[in-house]
């Protein structure tokens, strides 16, 4: 009897050990899109208002982003940067640190996120 329950419990152990280790792997891949590191004023519109940000790094998916100032943003609001020479870029908050970091998603279709990538990193 004892045997068969440490057996069970060797099984047990072992599932867990390979679940805790898939899920491990799995986190440290959850981006899909590279980033790259990126130093470039922007103005972002979010629902508290306007003002100059600077995109501290990019990828096809969205940006990270540290205002100048203390800024208002919870997760989820729409925001919009406008960067020279595009258009207003749409995106909505996925993280907001403290009161002067965050990082929004674009909402944008691949091409025109790699467009704006492109274009943004071949001006820095």
């Amino acid at each position: 009897m004892a045997g068969r329950i440490r057996s069970l419990l060797d099984v047990a152990y072992k599932a867990l050990k390979a679940s805790k280790e898939n899920r491990m792997s799995e986190g440290d891949n959850r981006r899909q899109y590279e980033r790259i590191p990126i130093m470039r004023s922007v103005e972002v519109t979010t629902p508290g208002g306007t003002q100059y940000v600077e995109i501290i790094d990019i990828s096809m998916g969205g940006a990270a982003i540290v205002s100048r100032g203390s800024l208002e943003i919870g997760l989820g609001e729409p925001v919009e940067l406008r960067v020279e020479n595009f258009e207003k870029v749409p995106g909505r908050v996925v993280r907001a640190g403290s009161k002067s970091d965050f990082a929004i998603a674009f909402d944008l279709d691949e091409t025109e996120a790699r467009q704006i990538v492109d274009d943004l990193i071949n001006e820095n």
